[in-house]
């Protein structure tokens, strides 16, 4: 049996055992048949490059992200060692992900600096899910709040930041990681946010004791993790 002779939903299922670049690089434009199927696998999964090589990247970026950039529902784009500047090669291609007119969901992970993050957000007026992961922004971070605030369509909002000031997000799902809250500051912060109705965060073990003076209507899910770092443990309420 040939590979042409599978089923179109084995065919996809076989997808799935690949990382994005090798679906591309192993299948993409065989035939047209298989150009098809690849489009519509890319309308569940998300295109990322990790373990990927400069070669694979920039093949992709030049040859394959063309023909399909109008299928991708979600993107991963990161600085970590398998491509050092990935962002900025990825921006030098001329591509925008405001080119992606599909885009609802984008990952960035390991990002150390935050002026590229504000310029490519700004193209991001279409997506409903974000996540920022291992990221570090320092003094940036004003920018970036600022930055996804401003998108009129976010919903999910995943933020694992290294903060050094405090400034709030208003948003209907998030989680953060990275920050102990005290229950004055969350309390401000849930005032700040009127359409929050999932909220995951850390919060510090000094205010086990306090109270919440004003109900927090919006919300419908809270998850609270009380860490406390001198006896080393995690509290999960």
């Amino acid at each position: 049996m040939t590979l042409e002779n599978l089923a179109n939903e084995l065919l996809l299922d076989l997808f799935e055992y690949f990382r994005a670049v090798e679906v591309l690089r192993s299948f993409y434009g065989l035939n047209s048949r298989l150009n098809e199927l690849i489009s519509k696998h890319f309308l569940k999964h998300r295109l990322d490059f990790h373990r990927s090589s400069k070669k694979d990247f920039d093949l992709i970026c030049q040859v394959y992200l063309p023909e399909i950039c109008e299928n991708i529902l979600s993107i991963d784009l990161s600085d970590d060692d398998d491509i050092p500047g990935e962002i900025d090669l990825f921006l030098s291609y001329g591509w925008t992900l405001d080119r992606f007119a599909n885009l609802r969901s984008v990952t960035f992970t390991n990002i150390r600096y935050g002026e590229n993050i504000c310029d490519i957000l700004s193209q991001c007026q279409q997506i409903i899910h974000l996540n920022l992961t291992a990221c570090y922004f320092g003094y940036s971070i004003r920018n970036i709040w600022n930055s996804i605030w401003a998108l009129p369509n976010l919903i999910y909002c995943f933020l694992s930041l290294v903060f050094k000031d405090d400034y709030y997000l208003s948003i209907k799902h998030l989680t953060i990681i990275g920050i102990s809250f005290q229950i004055g500051p969350l309390q401000a912060f849930c005032e700040r946010t009127p359409q929050l109705e999932y909220l995951s965060v850390d919060l510090s073990p000094r205010s086990i004791s306090e109270s919440i003076q004003t109900p927090i209507e919006s919300i419908s899910k809270l998850n609270i993790s009380i860490i406390d770092v001198q006896s080393n443990t995690i509290e999960n309420r």
